[in-house]
């Protein structure tokens, strides 16, 4: 209903606010600062797509940030990258939906992963999803088919709910 987007993007202006959020579309990346986040090869990612491209992805980030923290901002401070990526840190849980019906995709290039919460969080808010090719990430993806390539990969949330592996996903 009209009502309910009328009231999401009204809580998503009061976030934009509160963190200094750009109005354009971003990426969101919900994971704390640990090494194997692979935050850094993400922000060498999004160099890369900004500098061989011309296309810059903002990015929102959230999640504690732990002693790997520094390096993460020395690195993405390094790259250029401070007005297109921003760290929020811990956010509550509700500002945490918000960002993710908000989203335009979600980031996942963990480098190890028992079961993915970020993956299943976008499921839930019907946000897709790009992931590392963590077999356990990939796994993880509803109706996700093991069998797929596992250089990473896209996905979607179809009509129904379930996602669909994205054609063409190749390596992230």
């Amino acid at each position: 209903p009209e009502s309910a987007r009328s009231a999401r993007a009204d809580d998503f202006s009061a976030l934009r606010v509160k963190y200094g959020l750009s109005d354009r579309p971003f990426a969101l990346y919900p994971a704390v600062t640990w090494e194997h986040k692979n935050h850094l090869r993400l922000l060498e990612a999004l160099a890369r797509l900004r500098d061989r491209a011309a296309l810059e992805v903002r990015v929102v980030c959230t999640g504690h940030q732990t002693d790997f923290w520094p390096r993460i901002e020395r690195r993405m401070n390094e790259l250029g990258l401070g007005e297109q990526v921003k760290f929020l840190g811990l956010v509550p849980r509700e500002e945490l939906s918000t960002l993710y019906r908000a989203a335009q995709f979600v980031f996942i290039p963990t480098l190890f992963e028992a079961a993915s919460a970020p993956l299943f969080e976008a499921w839930q808010h019907g946000a897709p999803a790009a992931c590392s090719s963590v077999r356990s990430a990939l796994a993880s993806a509803p109706s996700s088919n093991s069998d797929k390539p596992t250089t990473g990969g896209a996905f979607s949330p179809g009509p129904a709910g379930p996602w669909k592996w994205a054609s063409g996903a190749g390596p992230l």
